[in-house]
């Protein structure tokens, strides 16, 4: 229970942007979780895993890349290759595998993934979707912007009806919407969907959040 709190505190600090410190708080608690619980239990897998993910989120993408990497085989060989925990490790490795500039390679990864999830968690989980989304991604980075267009319009309506219209990753998905209904030539139809975003941006996350500027850039 006093590693499960301290893991809570590191938590929390990442939550507060606090990444730097999150990194080292989840650092200095791994030994003593492989010590009291050992290497293979799953609160200890699931330390390895934030730290993986507070490394990528102070910059070292390779780095986070190795560690989810390395992390993976110990979360099928202990949960399986099912367990929704070893899914997110491969979802983090594709991920990461696009922030190394990978983008054909992540893609694929994504692509594999999708129906593990779809008959894990059921088609309308969050993870699902989010996987999706990272579909339309990648599939625009390879330079297919009709493809990554169309997935976002197919995934938007089940982002609302699972997440709700003022979801942030449901306002993110219309602005992929936007942006990649301009790279496809319609500039004047783009430039009507940035203006529809905007005041739902301003009232969702406020005027100065980041993702409210950059609609007002886009506009």
């Amino acid at each position: 229970d006093t590693l499960i709190t301290r893991s809570s505190i590191a938590h929390w600090t990442g939550e507060m942007g606090e990444a730097c410190e999150a990194l080292r708080l989840f650092r200095e608690l791994l030994p003593h979780r492989e010590r009291v619980l050992g290497t293979d239990h799953p609160d200890t897998l699931t330390t390895r895993n934030n730290i993986a993910a507070w490394t990528g989120e102070m910059g070292e993408a390779c780095e986070a890349l190795r560690l989810f990497r390395e992390l993976l085989p110990h979360r099928e060989r202990v949960l399986g290759t099912d367990h929704p925990d070893t899914l997110t490790t491969r979802n983090n490795i594709a991920a990461w595998t696009g922030e190394m500039g990978e983008a054909c390679e992540a893609l694929r990864l994504f692509r594999e993934l999708l129906p593990h999830r779809e008959r894990v968690l059921g088609h309308d989980h969050p993870g699902t979707l989010t996987t999706r989304s990272h579909i339309a991604h990648w599939t625009g980075q390879t330079g297919r912007a009709h493809e990554a267009l169309r997935l976002f319009q197919e995934l938007l309506p089940d982002l609302e009806l699972v997440l709700g219209h003022d979801h942030s990753d449901t306002l993110i998905t219309r602005g992929h919407i936007a942006h990649w209904t301009g790279e496809t030539g319609e500039v004047r139809e783009a430039l009507r969907l940035f203006q529809e975003l905007l005041p739902h941006r301003e009232r969702v996350l406020g005027p100065d959040h980041p993702d409210t500027l950059t609609t007002r850039n886009n506009i």
